[in-house]
């Protein structure tokens, strides 16, 4: 792979890595990915409101920052 597709590989990867860290490969399941999603989630929401200053309502796009 071209060494930028490669970094930015790495970086997707590495919250993954320390969320999933203690857990064997075989130990992961459905509620695990869920659970990170949801805490991912969560953690992007309040960033982007905090950078926006705007809530997640209807017509806002969601907090988007497009």
């Amino acid at each position: 792979k071209k060494s930028f597709t490669q970094r930015a590989e790495i970086l997707k990867a590495k919250p993954l890595r320390i969320f999933f860290s203690m857990y064997s490969l075989a130990a992961i399941n459905a509620e695990l990915v869920a659970s990170y999603r949801d805490q991912r989630l969560a953690t992007n929401s309040q960033r982007v409101k905090k950078e926006t200053g705007k809530l997640n309502r209807p017509g806002n796009r969601g907090g988007c920052l497009v």
